[in-house]
């Protein structure tokens, strides 16, 4: 029995726009849109493009002892990964690595972001929110630790291209250039473009992780808002180094 194929809550923005949609990772996703695949290529050279990346799945980890559980199952020293000097990872930044088996097999890479001391959050690729969990539940032991799967509970946008920050800052009114790489910002109370929405600013590839309540007003808005914004912007196809 062939298994749903599932759709992101920007599916009919892609659609009402003309993408050529195809399966991907469990969901049917743009593969181009009708200005072609140069012109998207080309926008993220020279200015920038947008990719719907809410496919992909975001895991909660929180608790007293959230950190001993990642630094147990995660393929990164967490008290020395970030920069040359090898220093721990802290509030704001984040780390890429592997989740692995037993046997060293990998389950799947993710990026890890410490939201605050006792809670981080996960993200890996589509269709992957229920191994990684269970993964980390089966390591969990006595560890005091909650471990929330929140597939398609949460939307992403991903911004790439030389003009992102400027764009992005353009739209949300905040400040960007200085934004350092693998590093986010929470800007639910910095923006009034996002009204309530819980929103992450992840500078890593700019990206927007949005709770589902609000994503399809968020997401919209923010596509809508950075489509218009200049010559060059585009929304982009799903490709397969976007998770």
């Amino acid at each position: 029995m062939e298994k749903e194929v599932k759709r992101t809550l920007l599916h009919g923005w892609h659609v009402e726009r003309g993408a050529n949609m195809a399966q991907f990772g469990e969901y049917d996703m743009p593969l181009w849109y009708p200005t072609g695949t140069k012109s998207e290529h080309l926008s993220v050279l020279t200015n920038a493009g947008i990719f719907d990346t809410s496919h992909m799945a975001v895991v909660m980890v929180s608790g007293s002892d959230s950190l001993d559980l990642l630094q147990h199952c995660f393929s990164n020293n967490m008290d020395a990964c970030i920069g040359k000097q090898q220093n721990p990872l802290t509030s704001g930044k984040c780390v890429y690595g592997v989740f692995l088996k037993d046997n060293a097999e990998v389950i799947d890479d993710a990026i890890v972001f410490q939201i605050d001391e006792a809670s981080y959050m996960v993200v890996v690729n589509a269709g992957m929110g229920g191994a990684i969990s269970r993964h980390l539940l089966a390591h969990a032991d006595r560890r005091s630790v909650d471990i929330t799967d929140l597939t398609d509970r949460v939307g992403k946008l991903d911004v790439q291209g030389p003009m992102s920050a400027k764009l992005l800052t353009k739209v949300l009114k905040l400040f960007l250039t200085s934004c350092r790489t693998f590093h986010s910002k929470d800007i639910l109370t910095k923006t009034r473009l996002l009204q309530k929405a819980c929103c992450l600013l992840m500078v890593h590839r700019y990206c927007f992780p949005v709770p589902v309540t609000l994503v399809n007003s968020v997401l919209k808005f923010l596509s809508n808002r950075i489509t218009s914004s200049g010559p060059g912007i585009c929304l982009l196809k799903q490709v397969k180094n976007s998770g």
